[in-house]
């Protein structure tokens, strides 16, 4: 697999589409992305969710200190979407 950590976040949108569309979807079997609402928001999400390539959606959220919860969900209005 490969790992890839806030993959957009200096990226211009032309861009940014390019990489999530066509670059990511074709690095491995396996891409596991860690996106902030930043990285896909802007229409990006919505991309990816028509082309069919999106697998597991996970939520990573903060409950204190030093301690996360992992939530199975549906993204899209995280990343702005629908």
């Amino acid at each position: 697999p490969v790992i890839i950590d806030t993959p957009t976040s200096r990226m211009d949108s032309e861009h940014k589409s390019w990489s999530v569309t066509r670059f990511y979807p074709e690095l491995s079997n396996q891409v596991v992305v860690f996106a902030t609402s930043d990285d896909l928001s802007g229409g990006l999400y919505e991309e990816l969710l028509e082309s069919n390539i999106l697998g597991p959606q996970l939520l990573v959220q903060e409950v204190s200190e030093n301690s996360v919860e992992v939530i199975s969900s549906d993204l899209s209005s995280f990343f702005g979407g629908r």
